[in-house]
């Protein structure tokens, strides 16, 4: 059986990696995380920092997509 993922009390506030993301990218990951925040099991099946961590992701993929319309088209 696997271990839960463990998350900090607070988020970083500096990234640990950087990548290079296409807008096609951004928007299949803001999809998935999307799905997942639709699928998420709960607590206490996993951590309810998950889901809080998931919601800021989603919303920093958004912007994301909200910067490249208007910077972009």
């Amino acid at each position: 059986m696997g271990t839960l993922a463990t998350f900090p009390q607070k988020m970083n506030t500096g990234p640990d990696y950087t990548v290079d993301l296409t807008i096609e990218d951004v928007r299949l990951l803001h999809h998935c995380v999307i799905k997942r925040l639709e699928m998420w099991e709960g607590s206490p099946a996993r951590p309810p920092e998950e889901q809080e961590h998931l919601w800021v992701m989603r919303d920093s993929l958004f912007r994301m997509m909200l910067d490249y319309k208007f910077n972009e088209l």
